[in-house]
């Protein structure tokens, strides 16, 4: 109960609503004496700071840190990160600083109407996030996508035709031949949440290839997947959406 861990709170929570960029002289000082006091504080304090504001804000305070400020973020002062279309410009760069945060636990994507260029790389970019993660939600085109493998032109996606002993009698049916997902489970081994909503992308064989580790899952705007898929699921679910 003692005030003066209560006071500076409110202190930091200002910091993060500071313009860095454009600054002039006076805002440039001011911003490097509350950088040095906002590095100082105990790593599960600012963790609960930065788990309030959004991933642009992070970026910003990450950019205008010094090495000590940084080294506090990446080593347990950012768990969370949520970006929204606000964060973004509608064709955007995916936010490189995220592989940097050695003890991130959850990360949200809701930028539906954002454009991030060649999911591929976005992809290849999010397998170089932290393994702690636990939870994933990503919200906008191509977010199924980015979690598979990118076709090599010597292997390109082609349709195939089998036989579907489903029905009552044998009938032909053209299927097309998905890439296959990266491998969640190694790179994010600790992974409990996952939820996608973008552009229906995977079929039945992707949900063979989700995490083991799921106990949520939320897939949307899906006409790929059918009721066989369910056989599939990850174990251990608590919570499951499929439209």
């Amino acid at each position: 109960n003692n005030p003066s861990t209560k006071a500076p709170t409110n202190r930091y929570y200002l910091i993060l609503s500071l313009p860095p960029l454009h600054r002039n002289h006076q805002q440039a000082h001011r911003l490097e004496r509350e950088m040095a006091h906002f590095s100082s504080l105990p790593i599960d304090i600012l963790s609960m700071v930065t788990a309030k504001v959004y991933g642009g804000t992070l970026l910003r305070l990450w950019c205008t840190g010094d090495q000590q400020l940084q080294n506090t973020l990446a080593n347990g002062g950012v768990t969370k990160v949520v970006f929204t279309d606000s964060g973004f410009h509608q064709k955007a760069k995916y936010p490189r600083y995220l592989c940097h945060l050695r003890k991130l636990r959850s990360l949200r994507f809701y930028c539906a109407s954002t454009n991030f260029g060649d999911v591929y790389e976005l992809g290849r970019q999010g397998q170089k996030l932290s393994p702690t993660l636990e939870s994933l939600e990503l919200t906008f085109d191509g977010a199924e996508k980015c979690l598979c493998v990118e076709p090599s032109p010597d292997d390109p996606i082609v349709q195939e035709t089998v036989d579907d002993e489903s029905t009552t009698g044998p009938e032909t049916a053209t299927t097309v031949r998905r890439q296959p997902l990266w491998d969640i489970s190694k790179v994010f081994p600790r992974l409990r949440s996952m939820k996608l909503e973008s552009d229906a992308f995977f079929v039945n064989e992707h949900i063979q290839q989700l995490p083991r580790t799921l106990e949520k899952l939320w897939l949307s705007v899906h006409s790929n997947l059918t009721p066989a898929c369910i056989a599939s699921l990850p174990p251990n679910l608590t919570q499951l959406y499929l439209p």
